[in-house]
């Protein structure tokens, strides 16, 4: 287990992490709620629509609270969750993330959206092929991964200093990347570096 994951699960455990050089932790700071879905609604709708309903992995979901409260939605005046926004276009979803104790056990399943938002920045460079091949094993045939990654550094921080952000690539970079494990993958790249 790398030493990142474990700093994750012990973030979530409720030990200090830094925000800003200063030591916070989730029970004072929210971070790490999955929030990453609200750049990728329109994706995870056009995907929905063109297969007329299909199942999604959350891949690195964090506290996941999306799913199941209101949270504000692109486009849409009201809060509802993710499950009520996409109705029965969503056939089945699943919420995995290794460092959460809600949502660490693995998929046994096979997916038809995998959407891993906020997460590969926080993977050492170096254990990234080992993690795509692991999400390319969930996907269905003709099914499609959806990222989301900062360009730049967080402002958080693990409590030895190191930045969260421990892996920034150039979207040419990670496109390359992607096209080494996946047929089809949407990238969405934000942020100032």
């Amino acid at each position: 287990m790398s030493k990142y994951l474990q700093y994750y699960k012990d973030i979530f455990d409720g030990k200090p992490f830094l925000r800003d050089g200063k030591e916070t932790s989730l029970r004072e700071k929210t971070v790490f709620d999955g929030g990453g879905i609200r750049m990728i609604y329109d994706e995870l709708d056009y995907e929905m629509d063109k297969r007329g309903s299909a199942t999604v992995l959350d891949f690195g979901c964090g506290s996941s609270v999306h799913w199941h409260l209101n949270v504000p939605i692109p486009g849409r005046k009201d809060m509802t969750t993710a499950t009520h926004h996409f109705g029965k276009k969503l056939r089945g979803f699943y919420r995995y993330d290794p460092a959460h104790p809600l949502y660490d056990i693995k998929p046994t399943g096979k997916f038809d959206i995998v959407m891993c938002t906020e997460v590969l920045e926080h993977v050492p460079i170096e254990e990234l092929p080992e993690l795509l091949t692991e999400i390319k094993s969930y996907l269905v045939e003709d099914g499609v991964v959806i990222f989301t990654v900062p360009k730049g550094l967080s402002s958080n921080a693990f409590p030895d200093g190191t930045n969260l952000h421990v892996t920034l690539m150039e979207t040419k970079e990670w496109n390359e990347l992607f096209d080494q494990h996946f047929d089809d993958h949407i990238l969405i790249h934000h942020g100032k570096k």
